[in-house]
């Protein structure tokens, strides 16, 4: 039964799990380049960062599939995202660079927010419990 709370749980996990992956290899690597001057030891250091980082997307969008609502799943998933955006940011630059702190975390938590409307709103709402 796809409603099932461990069903829930699983699915919002793979997907928030995903979406971090996403993060790191794509939106990360494309906001640094955007910002900083970009060298091999940057891409080196996102990349090293980018399995463990996506790692923290798993909790949020486990809880966001488990409570089944649009609203609640955006403002998880957004705060897992601006953890993990915290993280990958001072991972790769220190805190040497904090325009770029800023806008990763900022970043993230958009990035997360999308994802966790789509978990929250596409994962089915939990059945009422009957009554006997």
């Amino acid at each position: 039964m796809i409603n099932s709370k461990l069903n829930r749980l699983l699915v919002g996990g793979i997907l928030g799990l995903l979406s971090g992956i996403s993060y790191g290899f794509t939106v990360l690597p494309w906001v640094a380049e955007s910002m900083l001057p970009i060298s091999d030891t940057l891409y080196l250091k996102m990349a090293q960062i980018a399995v463990p980082a996506a790692l923290l997307w798993i909790p949020g969008g486990s809880l966001a599939g488990l409570r089944g609502s649009i609203r609640s799943g955006a403002k998880v998933m957004a705060l897992a995202g601006s953890v993990a955006g915290l993280l990958y940011a001072i991972w790769a630059t220190g805190f040497g660079n904090l325009p770029f702190i800023g806008v990763s975390i900022a970043v993230a938590a958009l990035y997360g927010m999308g994802a966790g409307l789509l978990i929250g709103g596409g994962l089915p709402q939990p059945l009422p419990k009957s009554e006997e």
